[in-house]
């Protein structure tokens, strides 16, 4: 599914030193993704997924997606991967060249859910940091190349394992960032693909 393979450490230390380099911006430190999510750049063209416009999903049998529909803009805010007995929702948001947003926003999420009276628990997941709530939720945030996708696990996949088919389907989903300067934090719109007739739509407040 992914495009070449990494440049081995000798290989990297036999390229000419840039001493422009310092003066660069500096990259983030970005999570391991080696079974993915997957960001655009890291996809053969010729897998078949089905087109959402910032995230691109791969049909699995056992899993249905609908979209959640704001009742007053009418634009798609996330998607909704669910089984029988669970299900992920889906966002994508843009995030700075310069640093990984997900440590910063699983604070926020934190401090969120201590004002409306919950408990939270950490974990050390697969991508860092996953946060258990009282609510019935686990919020998982996987940073990529200026993007990051959050996910929302609830029914028996908020403890981790219990759902690997909703998990698997996460790892095999595509991210398109895009070019455009979306600021930092701000959702990557999701669109309806042409031509679908078997997700469903519901509503959202």
């Amino acid at each position: 599914m992914t495009k070449g393979q990494p440049t081995s450490g000798d290989e990297a230390e036999s390229q000419p030193h840039d001493e422009s380099a310092s003066n660069r911006p500096a990259q983030a430190q970005l999570p391991n993704r080696p079974n993915g999510p997957w960001d655009e750049s890291e996809v053969d063209s010729s897998v078949e997924l089905i087109d959402f416009g910032s995230i691109r999903l791969r049909p699995k049998a056992g899993v249905e997606v609908r979209v959640e529909v704001h009742q007053e803009s009418g634009q798609v805010s996330r998607l909704v991967a669910a089984t029988n007995e669970a299900s992920v929702f889906l966002q994508p948001f843009a995030t700075p060249k310069s640093r990984p947003m997900w440590p910063e926003l699983s604070k926020k999420i934190v401090q969120q859910a201590k004002d409306a009276g919950q408990t939270t628990q950490e974990l050390d997941g697969e991508f860092g940091v996953e946060l258990l709530i009282s609510d019935g939720t686990r919020w998982v945030g996987i940073d990529g190349p200026r993007w990051l996708l959050r996910c929302i696990y609830t029914g028996t996949a908020q403890k981790p394992g219990v759902a690997p088919l909703l998990e698997s389907f996460v790892r095999e989903s595509v991210v398109v960032r895009g070019d455009l300067p979306w600021p930092p934090g701000d959702g990557l719109p999701i669109k309806m693909p042409e031509g679908t007739t078997n997700v469903a739509n519901t509503s959202a407040s």
